[in-house]
Parts: structure tokens; sequence; C-alpha cells
């Protein structure tokens, strides 16, 4: 065997050598790192939640029954954030729905200057939701 076949076959042996220790170090962060998260979520550690209700001219019970379905929710760290994207009738909706939760740290409500849109409303609730999860609602839906 040559010299140039002796250094290909180390040079295989180191490269191969290299690519199982990497794959047996990431493999043990991967676990270190799963196991951490296991015990964190299990020692009540839960995630904060955002919940975004983009609303457009909705019937002031249906509303109120929605913040309502949402409010009633047992989860420790939650926000709701209602955004009147330009309603017609939003002085209404603040003495009918709005006010009834101002005693509620939890829910706030955010006014768009016109109707944008409800993807461009979602946006509002977005760029001031501070959960680390997000999830989106419609004005009309209850949660049981």
């Amino acid at each position: 065997m040559s010299a140039l076949g002796v250094y290909f076959i180390c040079y295989g042996f180191l490269a191969i050598s290299h690519i199982l220790l990497q794959m047996y170090i990431g493999h043990k962060e991967h676990r270190r790192q799963r196991a951490r998260h296991f015990t964190e979520w299990h020692q009540g550690h839960y995630p904060s939640v955002s919940v975004i209700i983009p609303s457009y001219n909705e019937e002031p019970e249906i509303l109120e029954a929605c913040i309502r379905s949402l409010a009633g929710q047992d989860y420790e760290k939650l926000e709701i954030l209602v955004v009147d994207d330009g309603s017609s009738e939003r002085e209404a909706l603040k003495r009918q729905v709005y006010s009834k939760f101002d005693d509620d740290p939890r829910v706030h409500i955010i006014y768009t200057p016109i109707n944008v849109g409800k993807r461009h409303a979602q946006k509002f609730g977005f760029n001031r939701s501070t959960g680390k999860i997000i999830v989106t609602v419609d004005s009309d839906t209850i949660v049981p």
C-alpha cells in the first residue's frame, strides 16, 4: 500500500471519528435541554398567552360574551387584547362593553384610527402583545 493510501485511510478514520464525536455531543446537549424544559414545564412554569380579538362593528352582546369567555379562563398568565378596528359605533361599544372590563388588568382595548381590515388589526395586537404564545380568535368566538 502506498503512502497516499495510508494517508487517505488515516484521514477517513479521523473524519468519521470527528463526525461521531459531534453527533455524541449534540445528542448529549439535546437531552440536557429537553430534561430542563420538561422540569420547568412540570414545576408550574407555564408560558404567557396573549389572545388577540380583532373586532369591527360587532354586536355588543356577542363581543361581550367573547371577552367574558376568555376572561373566565383559569390560566394564570393570560392577556386579552381587543382590537377595535374603527367600528362606526365605537362610543356605544365603549359604554356597553369595554367599560365592563376596566377593572380587569388582563383585558386591554386597542383602537385603530380607521378601519384597516382584520389582518392589520391583528398586527396591531401582535405589536402590543407580551405573551410567549399568541392566539387569535374572532370576535364572535366563545371559548368554553
